[in-house]
């Protein structure tokens, strides 16, 4: 082997002991500018993620609050309805038995929510009758039941407590009335078995 094959060999092995070193050393820096890359890429998504979550949230938030809102005015409106119903039942009744000849008071009119269940109060001779009244329809899923009744008489025998001057010498009567038949089966019941209370079915026309 002449010198110059022998040149060339040491050659080529110096060049690949050189790159050998070089790939050593630049490989590590290239697996970690991939991983730095990728980290970046990761934290990117991860940032638009959580900026999409939390754009989620406040359109949830939005949507809930927007809801809360609108069932309380459907409430507050529904509320305000079945006052203006009662109230208009009310002054149905009083104009309804005052053509029958009795005293009328307004009883829930004037005293408000302080009614303490005696919507409607009726003097005649030497009687006096505690009223309550519901408007409601007939389809109505709300329904008279024993325990509105059974509250009405005790609401009636507190009244009088507090009315004993007034109440002496009259015969009480007590009597619920309403617009429609709306009386459950236990309601029925509870009448049947307290004939201190008259129910009455008023139907309700326009004044």
């Amino acid at each position: 082997m002449n010198i110059v094959a022998i040149f060339t060999i040491l050659m080529l092995v110096g060049f690949i002991i050189w790159m050998l070193k070089y790939l050593e050393k630049r490989l590590p820096e290239r697996d970690k500018r991939i991983k730095r890359e990728y980290d970046s890429e990761l934290q990117i998504k991860a940032e638009k993620d959580a900026h999409a979550a939390k754009q989620e949230l406040e359109v949830q938030r939005v949507v809930h609050e927007e809801k809360k809102k609108i069932q309380s005015e459907n409430r507050k409106k529904m509320y305000k309805d079945n006052v203006r119903k009662g109230r208009d039942y009310e002054l149905f009744l009083i104009d309804y038995f005052r053509k029958q000849g009795y005293q009328t008071k307004g009883h829930g009119i004037l005293e408000g929510r302080k009614d303490k269940g005696i919507d409607v109060i009726l003097k005649k001779d030497k009687e006096i009758t505690l009223i309550q009244c519901k408007n409601w329809k007939q389809n109505s899923s709300y329904k008279i039941q024993h325990k509105h009744l059974k509250e009405f008489l005790g609401n009636t025998t507190a009244f009088l407590e507090h009315n004993k001057e007034k109440a002496e010498g009259y015969t009480i009567k007590r009597m619920f009335v309403t617009s429609n038949d709306v009386l459950d089966n236990s309601a029925r019941h509870f009448l049947e078995d307290n004939s201190i209370l008259e129910y009455k079915v008023i139907a309700y026309k326009h004044i």
